[in-house]
């Protein structure tokens, strides 16, 4: 019986430690990650990290110091004991949670979106340079996502129309300008007839000179289309839309533009909600046209309210997939509102899809169970 308890006591230590993690990291995907980059957000951040390591070594202090046992009042401190109860109970909770959550995520697979067809080829990058963490960080190892959709009622003129999307570069130093043309020339090997970028270039602004040498040469036979991410607006929104537009991009800076081919009309709209603050209305959007409409928006935050226009297709990043990844778990820190729910792939509502691309870099520099991307996506 005594070796069973002490079993119960490490399995409960262990939910203790990895809830409380979770809990703190949720919290600050939903509140931390989405503000703007300041050296106030980054001492919070970091505070978040070491307060998460400081809880845990003393979970396992307190269950060392007490035989296996947590739940011990701290002598004298009725109020301080109620507080670690609480934090401990909802830590179990969490933990029971994600577990839960993980469970039903393998019981009920790989969600297939009915008509989609997805084929991804692995197309690492031949770099010398060890990325941080190398045998477990998959930041050079690229793959190209091919994705047939099909489109009831698409006009015959569009019928084969190729769209391809960049994302979320974040060129630095170590996600550096030869991995970032590298991403890019992979997609553009694929011939789109049309190329869709979403957004966050770079993280610094001593970088953009670079990424912009990178997108050198970059067209399609229908046009480059732009948004700006949140990074974009916090190094510097104007020069990003000077470079973006030098680049001979169209900035669709809350706007839509319609596209020909092949005597077929098709609508391209972008937003840069919500990081202009701008709260423009999304009526450029017609909500009752039948051409097909493709959206950009760099945040998949807003495609709720951007299903209400019933785009055919929206295309996002930001999340970059989760980037660190739990095996089992999945991912644990999401930038974004609504958590984990738009992490990575392909989500419904209504008529009107959203898919999340988990980009070309990240921030920090390390991906774990979570490969970077450029994806070309087959109208039929």
């Amino acid at each position: 019986m005594a070796a069973l308890d002490t079993l119960w006591d490490v399995i409960l230590v262990f939910a203790c430690c990895l809830g409380s993690g979770f809990l703190l990291a949720n919290l600050q995907s939903r509140f931390i990650c989405n503000l703007p980059d300041s050296r106030p957000k980054v001492a919070v951040e970091i505070g978040i990290h070491l307060l998460t390591t400081v809880i845990g070594f003393f979970i396992l202090i307190r269950a060392a110091l007490h035989e296996g046992q947590l739940f011990v009042g701290f002598p004298g401190w009725p109020i301080l004991s109620l507080v670690w109860f609480a934090y401990l109970g909802v830590s179990l909770a969490v933990f029971v949670g994600f577990t839960l959550i993980a469970i039903a995520k393998r019981i009920r697979g790989p969600h297939q979106e009915p008509g989609i067809r997805t084929t991804v080829t692995p197309a690492p990058f031949p770099t010398r340079v060890q990325p941080p963490l190398p045998q477990v960080n998959q930041l050079f190892d690229l793959e190209v996502v091919e994705i047939e959709i099909e489109i009831p009622g698409l006009d015959p003129g569009l019928e084969g129309l190729t769209v391809g999307n960049l994302t979320d570069f974040h060129l630095g130093r170590v996600c550096n300008g030869g991995y970032v043309r590298y991403a890019v020339d992979q997609l553009m090997e694929r011939g789109p007839e049309l190329l869709t970028v979403t957004g966050d270039f770079v993280n610094y602004p001593i970088y953009l000179e670079e990424c912009f040498q990178c997108l050198e040469g970059c067209a399609a036979p229908l046009g480059v289309y732009a948004v700006r991410g949140n990074h974009d607006y916090w190094v510097g929104a104007e020069e990003t839309e000077r470079r973006i537009k030098n680049q001979e991009m169209v900035l669709l800076h809350d706007r839509a533009v319609e596209v020909e081919r092949n005597g077929a009309r098709f609508l391209v709209a972008g937003v840069e909600s919500p990081w202009n603050q701008a709260g423009v209305p999304f009526d450029f959007i017609p909500p009752d046209s039948n051409q097909l409409k493709i959206v950009l928006s760099h945040t998949p935050d807003e495609f709720p309210k951007l299903a209400r226009q019933n785009p055919h297709l929206v295309l996002s990043g930001h999340t970059h997939g989760g980037q660190i990844c739990l095996p089992f778990y999945g991912s644990v820190v999401v930038p974004s509102n609504y958590g984990r729910k738009y992490e990575r792939g392909f989500f419904r509502q209504g008529n009107s899809l959203l898919y999340v691309s988990k980009g070309i870099g990240c921030h920090p520099a390390i991906r774990t169970l979570c490969k970077p991307e450029v994806t070309l996506f087959r109208f039929v």
